[in-house]
């Protein structure tokens, strides 16, 4: 007698791995905009020379926010993801610095710290908000030396080699009357005194790209809900209550 034949079980083994090859083929793979945010540690930073920033409108919170926007805007660029906290609860549109970072291409840098500045004014804008905020204009000293980015190397000048020297930039923010701060984007003007612009730096130096760079690991949502004003801050770094005002 021949013994029974083997080829239905086997017949039906692959009919089963195919079903489950075909199922897998079916599931639709995550979109990156629905994939939660990316989260990461907040490195260290030191004080070039243990010089701090000082004067009296480091701990208003409008300079406070400001460094926090600084803080997150490098942190994002230098991994090209747009989707960390540290930028999203505090950048009112973190879509235009996505799309800035798809403008490297061979020419990629990364922050070595967040863009140092030194605080001038703190004015009352003419123009206010008619949802009863209060809109004020901070001008910075920011420091525009290469001693805070770490560039792709090129024999060539390029447009940033003559973005250097301090320079006027003015932030123009409002104070919500829940509390929260939100930006508009910031404008440079015209190059400042060569005063003292404290310099903090990264505990660990980021890793350039490899070029080309024309497209960021993750995007930021195009737009961005008008509930996610998030950042509120009540004391300085040493825990002393902040003004509201100047």
């Amino acid at each position: 007698m021949k013994p029974a034949s083997r080829r239905p079980h086997a017949l039906a083994r692959a009919l089963t791995l195919g079903l489950i090859l075909a199922l897998a083929g079916c599931t639709p793979p995550i979109k990156p905009e629905d994939m939660p945010p990316t989260q990461i540690d907040t490195p260290t930073l030191t004080w070039e020379n243990g010089i701090t920033p000082t004067g009296p409108l480091e701990n208003t919170i409008y300079v406070q926010y400001i460094r926090e926007l600084r803080l997150g805007e490098a942190l994002a660029w230098n991994i090209g993801d747009f989707t960390i906290p540290q930028l999203t609860n505090i950048e009112s549109d973190p879509f235009r610095l996505s799309v800035s970072y798809s403008t490297q291409r061979d020419l990629p840098f990364v922050f070595l710290g967040p863009a140092p500045f030194t605080p001038l004014t703190i004015t009352r804008a003419e123009k206010q908000p008619e949802d009863g905020s209060e809109r004020v204009i901070v001008r910075v000293c920011q420091r525009q030396s290469e001693d805070y980015l770490r560039e792709t190397p090129n024999p060539e000048k390029y447009y940033r080699d003559v973005n250097r020297g301090n320079e006027i930039f003015t932030y123009t923010l409002d104070h919500h009357p829940d509390n929260t701060i939100t930006n508009s984007f910031g404008a440079a003007g015209t190059f400042c005194p060569d005063t003292q612009v404290p310099l903090a730096l990264f505990d660990t130096t980021p890793t350039l790209p490899t070029p080309p760079v024309n497209k960021p690991v993750r995007k930021a949502p195009y737009e961005v809900s008008t509930d996610t004003k998030k950042w509120v801050a009540t004391t300085d770094l040493n825990g002393n209550p902040l003004p509201t005002t100047p």
